[in-house]
């Protein structure tokens, strides 16, 4: 699974600046060394007591180049509007060196973030989700997720999602720590701390291997307040496409094929051409690379497999998969 390059790791409030605003140190960083052609992603995560509208996070500065915003989960606390807010922001396509990030702010806030630098493709940004959730910790309320996606564009991405509380809270840990992440997902960072001085957040990250939406529910322990949600997802920079395409055992080790594949019924669509491919030399397998994106990976197409020279060996029609690797 793709795990970030460099890391700013935890920055924002502590004891000593529990409100910050635009302009302190700790609203700034620097990540060491981006690779070109690297997607720098940053995760914000603010309260603020009695603020019931506007953006607690106002921008991000990657590079000097401001960050195109993805996702933003906002929830707003019923009788007190305490405004608790979750973003994913980033910057595709860096330039190789170090990346100053700069974080602005909305007045004073209690915030947390982190910038993480992934080797994602130059137009990674898929598909979003955000959601709020109040008094996450009741009985009659879902624990804090971050909605459902749509489907994917592609089976092989990394999701991206994080949510964010006022103070007192736990994500399924002890007190102190980053917490237990979603299922299925790795920790990138968290805080778990009962404190006024600190956002309690987690952030998480996994791979997926087919186009299904995702979403991350995240556990909690206690806790009885505001919480928002956000979810991204980013495709891989070195993704292919491909058929497998499961012919027949007759045709192992046969070289020079001609195929021909159809999304629908033959005498309804035109046929994708291949020519001069080859097959494996056992379990009837052929790869035909490049389908159109119009086949959306994961389903199933008709192929015809045939050798015009030598043993002139071919197929009936037989099924191909749309795959990625």
């Amino acid at each position: 699974m793709p795990t970030p390059v460099v890391s700013t790791g935890i920055r924002g409030s502590d004891a000593a600046n529990p409100s910050l605003a635009t302009g302190a140190a700790k609203l700034s960083a620097t990540l060491a060394g981006v690779a070109a052609g690297h997607t720098v992603v940053v995760v914000t995560s603010a309260f603020r007591f009695s603020t019931p509208t506007g953006d607690l996070v106002t921008g991000v500065t990657i590079g000097g180049t401001a960050a195109t915003l993805a996702a933003r989960g906002s929830a707003v606390q019923s009788g007190t509007n305490h405004r608790t807010e979750c973003c994913i922001w980033l910057r595709p396509n860096m330039s190789s060196g170090d990346a100053a990030v700069v974080v602005a702010v909305d007045g004073t806030v209690d915030i947390n973030w982190h910038a993480d630098s992934w080797a994602f493709s130059a137009s990674p940004l898929d598909r979003t989700a955000t959601a709020q959730h109040l008094s996450p910790g009741t009985p009659s309320v879902p624990v804090p997720a971050t909605g459902t996606t749509g489907a994917l564009a592609q089976a092989s991405q990394v999701v991206i999602a994080a949510a964010a509380s006022r103070y007192t809270w736990t994500w399924g840990g002890t007190y102190g720590g980053g917490g237990t992440p979603p299922g299925g997902y790795t920790l990138l960072f968290g805080i778990t701390e009962d404190s006024v001085n600190q956002v309690p957040f987690q952030s998480a990250y996994r791979s997926t291997t087919s186009t299904a939406g995702v979403s991350a529910g995240f556990s909690v322990v206690d806790g009885a307040a505001v919480t928002a949600g956000a979810l991204a997802t980013f495709r891989l920079q070195s993704v292919q496409r491909r058929l497998r395409v499961r012919a027949e055992a007759a045709i192992n080790g046969a070289t020079g094929i001609t195929a021909y594949a159809w999304p629908g019924e033959p005498d309804a669509s035109l046929a994708r051409k291949w020519t001069n491919v080859a097959a494996e030399s056992s379990g009837g397998v052929v790869l035909l690379p490049d389908p159109p994106a119009a086949w959306s990976t994961g389903s199933t197409v008709n192929v015809v497999l045939y050798q015009p020279a030598g043993a002139q060996r071919g197929t009936s029609f037989v099924p191909a998969i749309v795959e990625e690797v």
